[in-house]
């Protein structure tokens, strides 16, 4: 059974993708996280068994990227949706930042439904790629979907 760390700060939010990861992705389980704080915690408890992240980028008590990043150095094969909002606060530099560091696709939080689902649902079932190739073609298709 697959396993979704899901960081994200608005609770409703968080709990309704949770049931949607398990009912329409194959990710029958979840570890949910509403900082920084904890998401670092989950990722040290859950050592090598997250399938999938989904972090959102804007956190309370942090800077999502800066969670992302350590996602990536803890568990390189996992792969990291990055969650973003499309406005202000310099945004576009958050989300260039966080392909950056290693997500693997940003969205942002106003993607369908179906967006975020796809993009779940590909990455536990592939996993990670490492190639300059993909990750290029990543931030191409990250780019259309949030205006980037």
């Amino acid at each position: 059974m697959k396993m979704a760390l899901l960081v994200e700060d608005h609770a409703a939010f968080r709990q309704a993708l949770a049931y949607l990861f398990k009912h329409k992705t194959g990710v029958g389980q979840d570890a949910q996280a509403a900082s920084a704080a904890e998401g670092r915690w989950r990722v040290g408890v859950l050592d090598g068994s997250i399938d999938v992240a989904v972090v959102d980028l804007s956190l309370p008590d942090g800077d999502g990227v800066d969670l992302v990043r350590e996602i990536r150095e803890r568990e390189p094969r996992v792969p990291v949706v990055a969650l973003s909002e499309r406005r202000g606060g310099g945004a576009r530099e958050r989300v260039l930042r966080a392909l950056e560091v290693g997500a693997d696709e940003v969205l942002g939080k106003d993607a369908s439904v179906e967006d975020i689902l796809e993009a779940v649902r590909r990455l536990a079932a592939e996993g990670r790629t490492t190639g300059d190739d993909e990750r290029d073609h990543g931030e191409a298709r990250t780019r259309r979907r949030i205006g980037a």
